[in-house]
């Protein structure tokens, strides 16, 4: 199954790739697809961090095993009534969906790219420009006074 819980492979009878199997209660999220990652803590409850939908393999013959997020605000995961952001400090949780979770097996990699800092010799070069056309103002305004003289 990839991190929706669209099976990527068959292992049993009557499932079937590009598909899901809802799981029965005593799960996280019971109706939800087995296998899928959830987000979430005791607090907030537990949410897919990927729909399945025919972008991440529902219905597909060939779902993809990688399933990757950008730029995806947290109010369209944290689904519910009311939500209007997480407090500093707080603490997630992945977990997977599934009633048995000590024959679970796989792996999920998060990675995140930091956002960038300036390099010191870009700061460098633009204060030198900021002081350059401030030299050249000044300049301009003492020959413009001994024009005006």
């Amino acid at each position: 199954m990839n991190a929706a819980g669209i099976i990527t492979q068959t292992t049993q009878p009557g499932f079937s790739v590009g598909q899901t199997t809802p799981v029965g209660s005593g799960a996280t999220r019971p109706g939800q697809p087995s296998g899928s990652l959830l987000i979430g803590n005791s607090t907030l409850g537990f949410f897919p961090l990927f729909s399945a939908n025919a972008a991440n393999g529902l219905g597909s013959a060939n779902p993809p095993t990688n399933l990757s997020l950008s730029g995806v605000p947290l109010s369209s995961i944290f689904t519910n009534v009311g939500f209007t952001g997480i407090a500093n400090g707080t603490v997630l949780q992945f977990r997977i969906n599934d009633i048995n979770s000590f024959d679970n097996s796989g792996q999920f990699v998060i990675t995140s790219t930091p956002a960038s800092t300036p390099e010191p010799s870009t700061i460098l070069g633009l204060g030198l420009l900021g002081f350059g056309a401030f030299c050249q103002r000044k300049l301009s305004q003492g020959k413009k006074s001994k024009q005006d003289n």
